[in-house]
């Protein structure tokens, strides 16, 4: 987190945007990117399954093939779209198609740098 948060402080500081990008799902929208700081986030690829929690903590850049198979062994199931190289984040947080189906509000909590720079962790349970 802490070099996430040194990227933002940098780019804050240059003018520049940040935007995060995993698997390339959000290159359209982006636009030029002639001010923008790419904050590649496939380096952030991190799971850790909790089975006697029931949840899992996923990186930044995390694919679902990277969850979906671990949760499966621990006889759980994750609600993911049908492509297994999505990213987990981009898709929990609004990306993908859902066709109708509830998201069953999955996060719980995560850590989030500002644009600022400074990074926190929500109070309390869910932000969402």
């Amino acid at each position: 987190m802490d070099d996430v948060s040194d990227v933002v402080r940098s780019a804050a500081a240059d003018g520049k945007r940040v935007a995060a990008q995993r698997t390339g799902h959000l290159a359209n929208p982006l636009g030029s990117l002639a001010d923008t700081v790419l904050l590649r986030t496939a380096g952030l690829a991190g799971v850790q399954l909790d089975v006697d929690a029931g949840n899992a903590r996923v990186g930044a850049g995390a694919l679902w093939q990277d969850l979906v198979l671990r949760a499966s062994d621990a006889d759980f199931a994750a609600l993911h779209g049908s492509s297994p190289n999505v990213c987990i984040a981009g898709y929990t947080l609004g990306g993908g198609v859902r066709f109708g189906l509830p998201t069953a509000d999955p996060v719980s909590s995560g850590w989030f740098a500002g644009c600022s720079g400074g990074a926190s962790e929500p109070a309390g349970g869910s932000s969402f």
